[in-house]
């Protein structure tokens, strides 16, 4: 396996995906690896795509910091919806970028896998009240 995967999750139910967020799960190298909890964020994006190479306007799911994402404790945590979740059916990659308040941008990654992203696959399950 080249990327980390997710146990399956039902679609139309709430989840939460946790980002732990120490300088060495992020693509700042001089930072990377010191296991430091990095602060200071003015903004993040998540984004959950059908395809690795799908443009950020075709993702399917899109959340941003006070929006979906929350950060605290050294963990960014976002927030899906039953309605962000309620047609998805098979695997999709999720990303977050992190907008540093020093102006930097780091993205997430797994250190044991080196790349930016995880592998979320969904499966149809009983379907929470979408209203």
């Amino acid at each position: 396996m080249t990327h980390r995967q997710l146990d399956p999750l039902s679609s139309g139910t709430t989840h939460a995906i946790d980002f732990e967020t120490t300088y060495a799960k992020w693509t700042d190298e001089e930072k990377e690896g010191t296991e430091i909890e990095a602060t200071g964020f003015s903004g993040a994006k998540f984004m959950l795509k059908r395809h690795l190479l799908d443009s950020d306007e075709d993702a399917v799911v899109a959340k941003t910091l006070g929006s979906g994402i929350t950060i605290e404790n050294g963990m960014a945590r976002v927030l899906l919806e039953p309605t962000d979740t309620a047609a998805l059916q098979g695997s999709y990659f999720a990303s977050l970028r992190l907008n540093a308040e020093d102006g930097s941008v780091v993205d997430w990654k797994d250190e044991d896998y080196a790349v930016p992203y995880i592998e979320v696959p969904f499966v149809q399950g009983a379907v929470e009240s979408l209203t």
